[in-house]
Order: C-alpha cells, then sequence, then structure tokens
C-alpha cells in the first residue's frame, strides 16, 4: 500500500508518523489477507478519508466489511483474533451485535486499537433509502448519517465484486427528492424549538434549555447539509472540517456552534442563555430563510 504522508500536522517528538503509519500498514495487510479467506465477503472498507494516516498517538483503525447472509460473525471474528494473535485482555469488545454498529469487535493490536463493523450488504441498502426517505433517528451519540456519510468517504481496502463501489455510488447519490423531506422536517422542528425557548427562558429552566441547544445544532446543520446534499454526521464530524462548505451560507458558522453548545467562542467571553438562545433562534431562522431561498 502506498499513503502519502504529507500535509498533517506535527506530532510531539515522542511520536514518530512513519513508525507508526508502518504499524497500520501492516494491521491492514494481515487483516485484508484474513478476510480474503472467508465465505460470504464482500470486501471491506477502512473508515475515514486519511487511509489510515494516523493523526496522533491515539487514531485508532476502523474496517467496515460488508457481508451477505452466509457469513457467521461469531464464528469469524474468533477466528480474526486468533489469526492476529490477540489475546483476551486485549479485547475490549468481543462480538456485539447492535444497530449502530453492526455485529462488530474492538480489540488492540501492536498497542493499536482496531475496531472491526460488519454489514449485511442488504441492510446497508435498506439503511440509505431510509435515510434518505426521512425516516432517520438518533440514537445516544450514534447518528443515522454518520454512517451514510462514512459509505461514501470510505476507502476500499478489498472487494470482489464491485459490491463496495455500488454502495458508495448509491450514498453519493443524494436524490432531489430526500432534500425536500429531510429539510421539510427539519423545518417543523425548528419551529417547535424556537418556541421552545420562549418557554424554558421564561422558567429559567436551564436543563432543558441545554437539551433545546443540542437539537437545535442538530436540526440547523441538518438542514445546510440536506440544501449542500451530503449526509449529516453530527457535530463532531462537521467542526472537523466541513464548515468551510457553508462559510457564504452561515458566516462564522463554527463561532455560532461552539456559542450554542458550550456558552463560550474563541475569547474569553462567556454567554448568558438569553444570548445563546437569542444566537440559536438567529440560527435556525438563517438556515428557514435558506430553505426558501431555494424554494425548498
Amino acid at each position: 500500500m502506498n499513503f502519502n504522508l504529507l500535509n498533517i500536522h506535527p506530532e510531539p517528538q515522542n511520536f514518530d508518523r512513519a513508525i507508526a503509519m508502518a504499524k497500520r500498514v501492516d494491521i491492514m495487510d494481515k487483516i485484508i489477507s484474513i478476510y480474503k479467506t472467508f465465505k460470504g465477503i464482500h470486501g471491506v472498507f477502512l473508515s475515514g478519508t486519511k487511509a489510515g494516516v494516523p493523526r496522533d498517538v491515539y487514531s485508532d483503525l476502523d474496517f467496515l466489511v460488508v457481508v451477505d447472509d452466509t457469513f457467521n460473525p461469531a464464528a469469524q471474528i474468533q477466528k480474526l483474533h486468533d489469526l492476529l494473535n490477540v489475546s483476551k485482555d486485549k479485547i475490549h469488545t468481543y462480538c456485539d451485535d447492535s444497530y449502530e454498529y453492526g455485529v462488530s469487535t474492538d480489540f488492540y493490536c501492536d498497542n493499536i486499537e482496531v475496531c472491526v463493523m460488519h454489514y449485511k450488504k442488504n441492510d446497508l441498502e435498506s439503511r440509505i433509502a431510509s435515510y434518505y426517505n426521512g425516516n432517520y433517528f438518533k440514537t445516544g451519540y450514534f447518528y443515522p448519517g454518520a454512517l451514510i456519510a462514512a459509505l461514501s468517504e470510505n476507502h476500499i481496502l478489498y472487494e470482489q465484486s464491485g459490491a463496495l463501489k455500488q454502495l458508495q455510488q448509491i450514498a453519493n447519490k443524494y436524490p432531489d427528492n430526500s432534500v425536500k423531506i429531510i429539510c421539510n422536517r427539519e423545518l417543523g422542528w425548528s419551529n417547535y424549538f424556537i418556541k421552545k425557548f420562549e418557554q424554558f427562558l421564561y422558567r429559567k429552566d436551564s436543563n432543558n434549555l441545554q437539551v433545546v441547544f443540542a437539537n437545535v445544532i442538530d436540526c440547523g446543520l441538518n438542514m445546510l447539509y440536506a440544501i449542500h446534499k451530503k449526509p449529516y454526521a453530527g457535530p463532531t464530524k462537521a467542526l472537523s472540517g466541513h464548515f468551510h462548505i457553508f462559510s457564504h451560507d452561515c458566516p462564522n458558522l463554527e463561532k455560532i456552534v461552539s456559542i450554542i453548545l458550550t456558552g463560550s467562542d474563541s475569547s474569553t467571553k462567556i454567554y448568558t442563555l438569553q444570548e445563546r438562545s437569542d444566537i440559536a433562534i438567529s440560527f435556525l431562522k438563517t438556515c428557514q430563510k435558506l430553505l426558501k431561498s431555494q424554494g425548498e
């Protein structure tokens, strides 16, 4: 594998990126070699757009494996651990079956955290269709759009039949009708949240205001992302590098999000609940105007 190590932020002297990258490439090669021997595999994605390049000493490796109905996750995960010589004390999650992360395992290999998630191809296709139909619901810290965004951005390490490229094409094809469906849904929520600010400010209910602040960010960013035909993967992903896309639509977006969520910006200024509420309402109304200007 050849990976570009340029254009990366410098790290402390005790972190050698070249050594760290070599270890990751070795793990990737081993995992691909192992999965090539398994039955029921369509292919393997490496999550993220940096192709495994470590940002710092804490950077992990996330793999998304696309399987069919014949794949036996529990048995194959055990084989994966055995072939990688992963001891039991290095396994954080042995075989977890959840809607959010498929059938997954999380462990340490050569002191690097590795997460391998297994999804059935037909399930992924169903989730993509469901998201673009507006049938998405956030559960805990999991954003449904995060999986769609990951599929569209993931690096294909190995595939057998072109199934992974097909999934990427479907995930990247944001239907025009979906923009309307998602924006109209969030538009309704935005009006609801605007009314809630008046209620909770009057009651001086700071706890419920915090909940509304978080929901406002999701609501507004969902609209902005939909306008630009991009699945919304949550505020953390947005903060990590997507805000430049919206610089024309909503100037100072990063500062606005920081104030609404935390009550402060990059300066030392602390904002009151009233000030944060006013900024949050202004943010939602800006998003509403953008929808109207585009005829959504």
